[in-house]
């Protein structure tokens, strides 16, 4: 897991970050997941996290990764284009206060498989930070 920039090894077969140069990339490799995840402080409500996702370029895969708040799987998404395509996961916290929000690949059809995410945003109202 990491980042990566347009036109690299991971991203040569895709289009151009759709925003931006770089985007983040979860493998999954040797039976090791790859993880990115993020902390954030929020009340509780109902939100939507956002992104763009394409499975890398120079592979016939369809790899899939989930979305987990809290240890629980929000969505599990899969990604069978190059291209980007956009996604919506509905998320609703149930205890306001500290949470880590990840994006988690999982083993697919294929042994390495590889996502690539971009332009990912929590949305709520009540978005503390």
């Amino acid at each position: 897991s990491g980042l990566t920039d347009n036109a690299t090894g991971f991203t040569s077969g895709n289009p151009g970050a759709p925003e931006g140069s770089q985007v983040a990339f979860l493998q999954y490799s040797s039976a090791t997941a790859g993880m990115i995840s993020q902390s954030f402080t929020a009340v509780t409500g109902e939100y939507v996290l956002e992104f763009d996702s394409a499975r890398r370029g120079n592979t016939n895969a369809h790899p899939m990764f989930q979305v987990v708040l809290a240890a629980a799987v929000q969505a599990t998404v899969e990604t069978p284009d190059t291209a980007y395509t956009h996604h919506s996961v509905a998320i609703r916290i149930q205890n306001g206060g500290a949470h880590t929000l990840s994006l988690v690949s999982v083993v697919g059809d294929d042994y390495e498989e590889t996502t690539i995410q971009d332009n990912i945003a929590l949305a709520g109202a009540n978005t503390v930070s």
